[in-house]
């Protein structure tokens, strides 16, 4: 156990951890200023506050939800990709870390966040899964110019 452990590269997993919060947290900004943009070019003027308000209120806990599992599954996929050794601990990791980060950040744990934070998780192991399919366990490759499929390693499976 502890030489899987030691094989974990956490430097990547905690600059990813910070990367995801960092850019779910700037799509949520972007998405806000955006209405809030649309609703002064509206006014041809300085825009309603409680509308932005409420907009931001009703809208960001579920951008910054979908942000976070969608930018799991990216970041584990990248991760995996690199990971020279356990792609889905890698993933699976970085998944239990941004959904327990999530957890500690909101201390609200009601119905719809702990199914976030299930889909968290889960999208960090798909992301692991995938990524690592693509990596050196001998997935299939694009097809030959013979039209049959070939491994990596350039050796045709069918015979």
């Amino acid at each position: 156990m502890a030489s899987r452990l030691s094989k974990i590269h956490w430097g990547r997993i905690l600059a990813a951890l910070l990367l995801i919060y960092l850019l779910s947290l700037l799509t949520v900004f972007c998405v806000i200023f955006a209405y809030a943009f649309g609703l002064g070019f509206q006014a041809r003027g300085a825009p309603d506050p409680e509308q932005i308000q409420l907009f931001a209120n009703r809208v960001a806990p579920w951008i910054g939800q979908v942000g976070l599992v969608i930018l799991t599954l990216l970041a584990s996929f990248l991760l995996a990709r690199r990971a020279r050794s356990s792609p889905q601990a890698h993933g699976i990791l970085l998944g239990a870390l941004v959904a327990l980060l999530s957890l500690l950040i909101d201390r609200s744990p009601h119905l719809a966040n702990l199914l976030a934070l299930s889909l968290t998780i889960g999208a960090g192991w798909l992301g692991g899964f995938l990524g690592g399919k693509g990596g050196d366990q001998g997935s299939i490759g694009p097809p030959s110019s013979n039209g049959t499929t070939t491994k990596p390693d350039g050796v045709n499976p069918s015979g």
